[in-house]
């Protein structure tokens, strides 16, 4: 991070990794605890400036002093049980019976991520950053071990042919799905190899004790944080990692299909996974480090490629007369090692002790909506009254009396939901299934009330060439893009058709997709019944189209300095000449709309908001049957573009 953005975060802060993030924790939690309030954006930018009204520097290095004390005494703590200390820290007389009732409001943060089992990625800033603040106090040394996933994609293609082969009768959408959950199957015991090959070899009787903590940073990038653990020793983890990973793949047959994106090289072949170590530091260096992390990972997936390609020894691992040519070709083949498959899938299962990931949704979103009756879907600080009213009616239930502070502090664990993405503004995806389910119930409710049967419209956007913002912006920078495309593109192309803030959510689900639920049916201030049509969603559909096209032509220097950022002298005139890492004949950004109605099947239970996870299939599945059309599309327009120079074929990515 530049010094220039770094001017905003107090001194003690500062070399942290996610420094921001840390400091914005703090704030909050100062602005709880205190009789200070949140500082607004103009003066946080100077917080060193002493002030009797707001959460100022003093205030923040006082609640880091405190930190400090209590991982003397307590030692590594993560996040969630660290905030509980400093409610007690800072509220000694706080009833341990409330803090109790307010986990039932706050399990989301501790939420396991369903591809790996490990936290998910909102939890990563304050893990690190913490993380790297107990090794500054304690002078307990902290490693990482940064891992990426190899070609999930060619993965995905693999389990189609194979399951296309065995039976090719079966919809395309039913084997996608299924392919895909192979996949995700693969990812999760492979996740789980690298947790029990460091759980068995760290001493229990160490002390201080070795914290493990598992995070899912990325889409393809996963992290384990070991608390109390030098680097050197952390390295020596890694052949035993790389071992568990190689051994569960060769049993699952994973290390002959091709690569997706390099299908003629065979030391890039397979599913699999690599990763190093590096040492946790408070020096300011954190986004070099990852980068370097990056580069070593790289090297090391060439040379785990090159072992399997000419002499693995897991090569005896895989399935008797595993022959990949046969599996794709033959149906009885295909299906004989689908059965193996899955018997093998269920004994690794039952060898790693895995148990289903389900998530702590929220359990009473849709009654809370329900007793509360709103004619739209509430936005967040509207929801989280209504959340912040139904934690206040069980104290009363269970006789537990707060004075206003001490409820005021506890709201900074009963408010964890919904939680906004930093790097768009919109919803942070792993709140979308369960907003999603209440957002059900809300047009069950209007339906009921207005006699009407509409059905929820959802709309799937997907921005493609994310891969050339990051490596044209940095990650940083791109996020800024990603929030110009939910505020004033998918947002402002909803206003446009006349449907504003409060009948509309938006979600990051990751990468440059964005997932958005609309109300069908809105009720104006004299009770008028006005129903979003097909046509009005398509209207909003094509404006996001228009809005991406007018971008796609903006100065990438001119949108920069907009926010302040200099120093864009070197980069692409406009987005529109933004290179394509994956193919260089489709530069810019596109983008790719599925607009359905979801239609509730009653079949399905909405305890836990399981409907809301059915929503976020269904986008899921229509977004992706039109990304795929699309690519097809842009493929074969970009094979009839004339070339001025045809001795120069087009790079291939």
């Amino acid at each position: 991070m530049s010094s220039e953005l770094k001017r905003d975060i107090v001194e003690s802060l500062r070399p942290l990794p996610y420094a921001r993030e840390v400091q914005a924790w703090l704030v909050d939690f100062i602005a709880a605890a205190t009789i200070k309030k949140k500082p607004p954006e103009d003066y946080i930018r100077n917080l060193e400036r002493p002030s009797a009204t707001f959460v100022d520097s003093r205030d923040i290095n006082e609640a880091v002093d405190i930190i400090h004390t209590i991982y003397a005494r307590k030692g590594y703590l993560p996040p969630w049980e660290l905030e509980d200390e400093l409610i007690r820290a800072y509220n000694p007389d706080i009833p341990e019976t409330a803090l109790q009732k307010t986990l039932e409001f706050s399990a989301t943060e501790k939420a396991r991520d369903p591809l790996t089992g490990y936290y998910q990625k909102p939890q990563v800033p304050l893990v690190m950053g913490l993380a790297a603040l107990y090794k500054e106090a304690q002078q307990q040394p902290v490693s990482v071990i940064e891992i990426d996933f190899s070609n999930m994609r060619g993965t995905n293609e693999h389990n189609e042919k194979i399951l296309h082969t065995a039976d090719p009768g079966k919809p395309e959408s039913d084997i996608r799905d299924e392919a895909m959950a192979l996949t995700d199957r693969y990812a999760l015991l492979v996740a789980a190899s690298i947790m029990k090959a460091a759980q068995d070899r760290v001493l229990d009787s160490r002390e201080p004790a070795v914290q493990l903590m598992p995070l899912r940073t990325g889409g393809d990038e996963i992290r384990v944080v070991v608390v109390n653990l030098d680097p050197a020793e952390a390295s020596r983890l890694m052949p035993a990692i790389h071992d568990s990973i190689e051994a569960v793949t060769a049993t699952l047959g994973l290390h002959d299909h091709p690569h997706a994106k390099r299908p003629l090289d065979n030391f890039s072949n397979g599913f699999g996974a690599a990763g190093t170590v590096f040492p946790l530091r408070a020096d300011g260096r954190f986004d070099e480090t990852i980068a370097e992390a990056d580069k070593a990972i790289g090297d090391f997936k060439v040379e785990l490629g090159r072992i399997r390609a000419e002499n693995s020894p897991f090569a005896a691992l895989k399935p008797d007369q595993f022959n990949l040519d046969e599996i794709y070709r033959d149906q009885g083949v295909a299906q004989r090692f689908l059965q193996e498959l899955n018997r093998r899938l269920e004994e690794e299962t039952g060898k790693l002790n895995l148990q289903a990931v389900t998530p702590p949704a929220f359990p009473t979103i849709e009654e809370i909506v329900h007793k509360n009756r709103p004619d739209h879907i509430p936005d967040r600080p509207e929801l989280q009254t209504m959340i912040l009213n139904e934690f206040r009616c069980r104290l009363d239930e269970a006789g537990i009396q707060l004075t206003p502070a001490q409820e005021k502090i506890l709201r900074i664990k009963v408010l964890k939901f919904p939680q906004s993405d930093p790097s768009s503004g919109a919803l942070i995806g792993r709140d979308f299934p369960a907003m999603a389910g209440m957002a059900m119930q809300v047009v069950a409710d209007i339906n009921q009330r207005t006699g009407q049967q509409a059905a929820l419209w959802t709309i799937g956007t997907s921005f493609h060439n994310l891969a050339g913002l990051n490596e044209t912006l940095g990650h940083g920078h791109s996020n800024l893009v990603l929030r110009y495309q939910a505020q004033d593109i998918i947002k402002e192309s909803l206003h446009k058709i006349g449907v504003d803030r409060r009948h509309f959510q938006i979600a990051h689900m990751g990468n440059g997709d964005f997932y958005t639920i609309v109300q069908p049916v809105i009720l104006d201030d004299a009770g008028k019944v006005r129903t979003v049509t097909a046509k009005d969603i398509d209207k909003a559909c094509l404006e996001i189209e228009q809005r991406l096209e007018k971008f796609n032509k903006t100065s990438i220097k001119s949108f920069l300095t907009r926010y302040g950022i200099q120093g864009a002298d070197d980069l692409p005139p406009s987005f529109s000449l933004m290179a394509n890492p994956r193919d260089a004949r489709m530069p810019g950004l596109r983008v790719s709309l599925s607009a359905k109605s979801y239609i509730a099947d009653p079949s399905i239970d909405t305890h836990h908001n399981r409907q809301g996870g059915a929503v976020m299939r269904f986008i899921t599945e229509h977004l992706s049957d039109m990304a795929s059309t699309n690519k097809a599309r842009w493929a074969k327009e970009a094979a009839q573009v004339f070339d001025p120079h045809p001795q120069i074929p087009f790079a291939r990515g």
